[in-house]
């Protein structure tokens, strides 16, 4: 039903208007009158009615001011019905240049009121459809732009639109949402069954999330997957709530409102949503890795999905191959590693991926036999990286045996090595050189150890990673230098190695609680007293 707004500066032809009409009968509601067009404007604005009834002549303001003004807010769709007792051109014409739908001279007839009110309700109805169908391609236009962010090939003018949207986002983490197929409540479903279980955890997470951009149908990242995307991001987090928390909460709200089993997959942790494809890349690979439950027992069934299938690869093939990964023999590497590859020719890509998921969780199964103690998202990480940013695995034989060959490498290392020595240099070589651009695999490469295992140590001895100690040590180096120093925000920032001034205020934040300029002004403040 239609809103209207009567404006008339004389009460008997407000209460007349209110009378000449079955307004319910054809679809509309008055929701107020106004006696002149400051009363009105002010009502425009709180009830926000489709279409205004007004006269021109009223004290305080005219009601072709009341709509010139309007217009001039940018509302452009609120029709505007225009009465007046005054037969003169000059008015019709500069309603009707303000868009107003109808011009009618006192007294109003009945049939010529709802001739206007008709081809007001027409109007409307086309402004919404039209403005549906922009608001329908801009979400088409978002939706694909955030699944090119999501695989890694974006622009800036898609990450820029997709930021119109989200915001400006920190601590961001891709998160699958999916349908747990292999439960026995759902195993057996049909195809609509499962289609119409997805449309449901897409609605409970709308409702939850409250944001339709961050809430994503039907990714499939695994291709057959019955899943919903979660762009999560610590603006989320409210009231003092811990981000395992919220995780929890969501995940027993799912549970509570669904009457089936889904999985709830949180990727790896990016600093923004230029970098969420890693934070994909990493939900990709634990999904794989979770359908083998251990290197010694994985399913069977599967493995025989494409053993029995009159393809080219077995399954000692694989074995072999993760063997001599283990053993470091390299010639074997490099010549499993061409034979597996070569047999890919022509096989259907959900059998390729289901070898390649086999073979590296082989990979980590032997890390952890050596050290049972090994953080396995570490390894895990090392592994996506190598595999989804640098190469593909399915294409080429001499990128995947010189991964596995470095792979090989760092399993020795896991097996003998002195580290205390090792992390003291390197962390004097952090504190040394914290404005350049350090990474593990550069340090790796400068100190011979393996990139993935020096994280490892790192981890074990900071209890953080080496990129959140490396963003530490900036911080302590940017805070002297807001104290002793009057230099420039971007100055300070460029000093201690961000080039991106928000992006070190932003972690200014999440270090210190409080923007860098805050900081400053208390020091300063406590310098005086």
């Amino acid at each position: 039903m239609l809103k209207v707004l009567l404006v008339d500066d004389e009460p008997i032809i407000l209460e007349g208007l209110k009378v000449m009409i079955d307004w319910e009968q054809e679809g509309l509601q008055v929701v107020g009158s106004a006696s002149d067009g400051m009363e009105a404007f002010q009502m425009i604005r709180e009830l926000s009615p489709d279409i205004v009834i007004t006269d021109i002549k009223m004290p305080r303001m005219s009601g072709l001011e009341l709509l010139e003004r309007v217009r001039e807010k940018g509302n452009k769709q609120t029709g505007f019905i225009v009465l007046t007792g005054f037969d003169d051109f000059s008015y019709a014409r500069r309603a009707l240049k303000l868009e107003a739908i109808d011009y009618l001279l006192k007294p109003v007839e009945k049939k010529e009121l709802l001739g206007a009110l008709k081809k007001a309700s027409m109007i409307h109805e086309e402004i919404n459809r039209s403005r549906k169908t922009d608001n329908e391609l801009q979400k088409e236009v978002l939706f694909h732009n955030i699944i090119s962010l999501i695989n890694g090939k974006s622009d800036n003018a898609s990450i820029n639109n997709v930021k119109q949207y989200l915001g400006k986002l920190t601590g961001v983490r891709y998160i699958s949402i999916e349908l747990g197929e292999n439960h026995e409540s759902i195993s057996g479903a049909t195809v609509d069954d499962k289609r119409r279980m997805q449309k449901q955890m897409y609605s409970v997470c709308l409702d939850y999330v409250e944001d339709e951009y961050r809430v994503l149908f039907d990714v499939s990242l695994r291709g057959s997957s019955y899943d919903v995307g979660f762009i999560y991001s610590d603006e989320l987090l409210k009231d003092g709530v811990s981000e395992q928390e919220y995780f929890s909460e969501f995940k027993k709200m799912l549970d509570d409102r669904l009457g089936f089993p889904v999985i709830f997959i949180p990727g790896r942790k990016v600093d923004s949503l230029a970098e969420i494809a890693v934070s994909c890349k990493s939900v990709a690979m634990a999904d794989s890795l979770r359908e083998w439950n251990t290197y010694e027992d994985a399913d069977e069934a599967k493995l025989a999905s494409f053993i029995n299938s009159g393809l080219a690869v077995d399954k000692k093939e694989v074995d072999e191959l993760v063997k001599s990964v283990t053993r470091n023999r390299k010639e074997d590497i490099i010549k499993q590693a061409t034979q597996l590859v070569d047999s890919f020719q022509g096989m259907e890509n959900r059998f390729i991926s289901m070898i390649i998921d086999y073979l590296i969780f082989g990979l980590i199964g032997t890390a952890k036999e050596l050290d049972s103690q090994i953080d396995q998202e570490e390894v895990l990480r090392y592994i996506s990286d190598s595999v989804y940013e640098e190469i593909e695995l399915k294409s080429d034989s001499e990128n995947l045996s010189r991964i596995l060959v470095d792979y090989a490498e760092y399993l020795d290392e896991l097996r003998s090595s002195n580290s205390a020595g090792i992390l003291k240099n390197i962390e004097e070589d952090i504190r040394d050189n914290y404005r350049e651009n350090l990474t593990l695999k550069e340090l790796g490469a400068k100190y011979y150890i393996n990139a993935s295992y020096l994280g490892q140590l790192f981890k074990a001895k900071y209890g953080t990673t080496f990129k959140s100690f490396l963003h530490r040590i900036r911080i302590e180096k940017a805070e002297e230098l807001l104290v002793n120093s009057d230099m420039k925000m971007y100055s300070i920032a460029e000093a201690v190695g961000y080039k991106d001034t928000d992006y070190f205020i932003d972690h200014f934040i999440a270090e210190k609680g409080c923007t860098p300029s805050k900081y400053r002004k208390e020091k300063n403040k406590n310098k005086e007293t």
